[in-house]
């Protein structure tokens, strides 16, 4: 008898130990498990979050526009931009911007490695967007770095530094002030 009731006090506390085990472990390891919770829009909402709208309304309105002769300016029509996998984050000025990528339809002339949209808003809530093409990879060292108009015109060619975030014109400027010439 006496061995009996040694070995259930025995089973009774491994059992107690082992659910002490089992607790402790759950409530030390579970948390660290879990994932951060990021604020950005649920894929049944993403699309109507208000700078994603402006985004859409922007780059429909600019494909639209006529097509440039120069070989230097892009064919928006041939860009699909990809809106499921847009980015926004906050800008060096505190404002909201968001980029995304544009997938090229027609690829005959592969020549960059990257093309997005970028856009923000200014302070009435009008997008101010770009097209910029990296001419190479945009993660790595230097890169040519082409901005274009949302219809696809040039405006800016430089070199970007993927190290510093900083971009250097090539384009050279005219100024219209009188002490200029």
């Amino acid at each position: 008898m006496n061995k009996l009731i040694l070995t259930f006090k025995t089973k009774l506390m491994n059992s107690i130990f082992y659910r002490i085990a089992i607790l402790l472990l759950v409530t030390i390891v579970y948390p660290s498990c879990k994932t951060e919770k990021f604020v950005e829009p649920t894929d049944s909402h993403q699309l109507s979050y208000p700078l994603v709208k402006k985004t859409i309304d922007w780059f429909n309105e600019n494909s639209a526009l006529p097509i440039s002769t120069n070989k230097r300016d892009i064919d928006v029509k041939e860009y699909t931009p990809d809106w499921q996998h847009f980015k926004i984050h906050i800008n060096q000025n505190g404002v909201e911007e968001i980029t995304v990528p544009l997938i090229k339809t027609n690829n005959n002339k592969v020549l960059a490695f990257y093309t997005e949209i970028g856009l923000v808003l200014d302070k009435d809530g009008k997008p101010l967007g770009m097209i910029k093409e990296y001419v190479g990879n945009p993660y790595i060292g230097e890169t040519t770095l082409n901005m274009y108009t949302g219809s696809g015109r040039m405006f800016d060619r430089g070199i970007y530094n993927a190290i510093s975030r900083t971009f250097t014109s090539a384009v050279k400027r005219r100024s219209n002030t009188p002490n200029s010439q």
